[in-house]
């Protein structure tokens, strides 16, 4: 798969803001005091995805996945019920879920280097995706608002946000929009890009937030660390 790079998200992220960053109060404890644990990933009740990425999904773990990429989606997907009860086919919810989830098991094993074990749990509290009217009307919409809690053995919020978070997600070339933008866009595989640039932007803020030394000083209005707000905590 041709994930974008996080690296590249990361300084899409930070560098606009980089005149305001501020030291991150939590990053250190939090990088030393607790270990990698259960992670889930869920969409909201009734938060559908668009029928055109359960397509774009199934089309590339039918023809494109690696063995181990499909065995991992497979084993992620057996017990998953859909957020909408009606939904016949959410291949698209489960596969995106199923890419924000694989990423943070990989970066929270490697970011989290103490010993108290945890349970984070990310819930994805509406999605936005580009379509045909949004796109002539005003160019590509693309993002998910988004809620999380990393907690503690005794279910003690550790890192929790405060109301929904909404990460920037890389807009792709034909993000202006008009005839131009739909052109840009008819690539068989943009449905799959489109999941892969919203999994990387909530991977990212959920990790800057936990494990960065610096965040853009708006950033750290937006969760708080075992009951205080983060930008309470921070005297810079």
């Amino acid at each position: 798969m041709q994930n974008k790079s996080l690296a590249f998200a990361a300084a899409a992220f930070l560098l606009p803001a980089c005149a305001s960053n501020a030291k991150n109060p939590i990053s250190s404890e939090v990088i030393t005091t607790y270990d990698a644990g259960v992670i889930s990933v869920s969409l909201a009740d009734g938060k559908k995805i668009p029928d055109r990425y359960d397509e774009a999904a199934r089309t590339y773990l039918n023809t494109s996945a690696s063995a181990s990429e499909k065995a991992s989606f497979d084993e992620f997907s057996q017990d998953l019920q859909p957020s909408a009860p009606s939904d016949d086919d959410y291949t698209g919810e489960a596969f995106l879920t199923w890419l924000i989830k694989r990423q943070l098991e990989g970066r929270m094993d490697v970011a989290l280097q103490g010993d108290t074990e945890t349970t984070l749990d990310v819930e994805l509290k509406s999605t936005t995706w580009p379509n045909t009217a949004t796109m002539m009307l005003v160019g590509e919409m693309i993002g998910t608002n988004f809620e999380f809690s990393l907690t503690d053995e005794n279910d003690e919020a550790i890192v929790e946000s405060v109301g929904e978070i909404s990460p920037l997600v890389q807009r792709s070339a034909g993000a202006g929009g008009g005839l131009l933008g739909l052109a840009l866009r008819s690539g068989g595989s943009q449905h799959l890009t489109d999941m892969e640039r919203v999994a990387d932007a909530t991977v990212l803020l959920v990790m800057d937030i936990m494990t960065a030394s610096e965040l853009p000083k708006a950033a750290l209005k937006t969760y708080a660390f075992k009951g205080t707000k983060a930008s309470e905590l921070s005297a810079e």
